[in-house]
């Protein structure tokens, strides 16, 4: 199952780019903090400017593998590959934990195979690290109701800080789900026996984790102090809190079913979403009930995710994608009715991970092309980054193409250094689209790749 995994992902990685909407900013301010010694990295740039639209811990990643293996699109995109694999790994664990091995083995089948999850996992965006850490803290939290060993408590709550670092409001869905879950077991005590622990222990146990978590942040805000003269996650509630969740970013009304088409194309396991409520009802009725914790810890945490962010008015689609790993363990439910329990089902499983496995390395070894989805400007900036990055540092190039000035900007400084300027500042380096500019004499194309060129004049 890992192994189809990493091939799945980690496919043509090379060959892919920086192509979400807000991934060339967090690339950005990754590359600033190549140029820091490790005392100031807690102090993040955009470009010239303090930078605190969002916390650190995606920055931080990116910037590690940029420091090591140098400023490249490829350093952006490894760790956040690398964050996905290891996804589908902890997503095995919660299943093995929730219920058994098998489980584990076809909820992290379900997520390695989830398109959605496979093309944002390769993208240098905050729901990756968010979607890892919230699960990771879900997961020791696992272990304390299981009683599996006596650091839980800790590792549940520095999980819980990293996912605070890496999109902020959002990871309080660990310490809430948590707590739904534990209720969980009181409701039905007779199905949670695995799971039963005293309230005295388990607020015990809640309190702490989320107590280590807030000191955890007050310490990275003790730093940013100490290096800026400024509270960050005071500046972080001014400039991005406040604005999102408080002015909306001027939205005045909510759209209930915003994510509803989410849920929806959520394809192919949404269909085994939905047969996991009549399954495990009907299991009910015949007082097979031990896959009823699984069953009810993944929509615990999907129905939090899709809950919280509809009850905010603004909304963005990629904001609900930290649902994938909770949903493969209510999409592996009916799987596992199905199959789980049949004889041979470990070695034929096995057999058809390799085969898909076998597969997808074949074709995209004799056929790379058919895994590599044509982004013409994107290419074009990586190739002409390998060809000019030093020769363009501190130019205006000017945008005559179709790229939005929001990526463009990010895009311009992260590949070249460069300064990002509108079509009607004629400077002597342009991004122009060949198919709707009418070439003049005195421009000469310097790399090309159609539609896109950049020229100098």
């Amino acid at each position: 199952m890992l192994f189809l995994s990493i091939v799945v992902l980690w496919g043509q990685i090379e060959n892919d780019v920086i192509r979400a909407i807000d991934a060339p900013c967090y690339a950005l301010v990754a590359k600033g903090l190549t140029e820091k010694p490790l005392r100031d990295w807690v102090v993040l740039n955009w470009g010239n400017e303090l930078y605190f639209a969002n916390p650190h811990m995606t920055p931080w990643l990116l910037a590690v593998w940029m420091k090591i293996f140098g400023v490249s699109t490829l350093s952006a995109l490894l760790p956040i590959v690398i964050i996905s694999t290891l996804t589908v790994v902890l997503t095995y664990l919660i299943g093995r934990k929730l219920l058994d091995h098998s489980f584990g083995l076809l909820a992290g089948f379900v997520l390695t195979l989830t398109p959605s999850f496979i093309k944002e996992g390769r993208v240098p965006q905050l729901e990756p690290a968010l979607m890892f850490f919230i699960m990771l803290s879900l997961f020791f939290h696992l272990r304390f109701f299981k009683k599996e060993g006596g650091l839980n408590t800790i590792w549940s709550g520095l999980a819980f800080a990293a996912a605070f670092l890496s999109k902020g409001p959002p990871s309080i869905l660990a310490p809430l789900a948590c707590i739904a879950f534990y209720f969980s077991t009181v409701l039905f005590a007779p199905h949670f026996t695995a799971f039963k622990v005293s309230a005295k222990k388990f607020w015990a146990h809640w309190f702490a984790s989320f107590s280590i978590g807030i000191i955890v942040l007050v310490l990275v805000d003790a730093w940013s102090i100490a290096r800026t003269g400024k509270s960050f996650f005071l500046q972080y509630w001014n400039f991005q809190m406040k604005y999102s969740l408080i002015e909306s970013r001027g939205a005045t009304v909510n759209d209930w079913f915003y994510y509803k088409n989410n849920l929806l194309h959520y394809y192919p396991w949404i269909y085994f979403m939905w047969l996991s409520l009549p399954v495990v009802a009907w299991l009910t009725y015949k007082k097979r009930t031990e896959i009823l914790p699984a069953f009810l810890f993944g929509w615990l945490v999907t129905l939090g995710v899709f809950g919280g962010f509809t009850l905010i008015l603004n909304k963005c689609f990629w904001y609900i994608y930290i649902h994938f790993a909770s949903s493969s363990l209510i999409a592996a439910v009916p799987i596992w009715v199905l199959f789980a329990k049949k004889e041979k089902f470990i070695p034929y499983f096995t057999r058809f991970c390799m085969v898909i496995a076998i597969v997808v390395l074949f074709f995209s070894a004799t056929f790379p092309s058919l895994f590599m989805y044509p982004r013409p400007l994107e290419q074009l900036l990586e190739k002409a980054s390998k060809e000019y990055k030093n020769a363009w540092v501190g130019q205006k190039i000017s945008n005559c193409s179709d790229l939005h000035y929001w990526r463009g900007n990010y895009l311009f400084q992260f590949h070249f250094g460069a300064i990002y300027s509108p079509c009607e500042d004629l400077n002597p380096i342009a991004l122009i689209n060949i198919r709707t500019t009418t070439l003049t004499p005195n421009m000469k194309v310097l790399i090309v790749n159609d539609p896109y060129a950049f020229i100098s004049r």
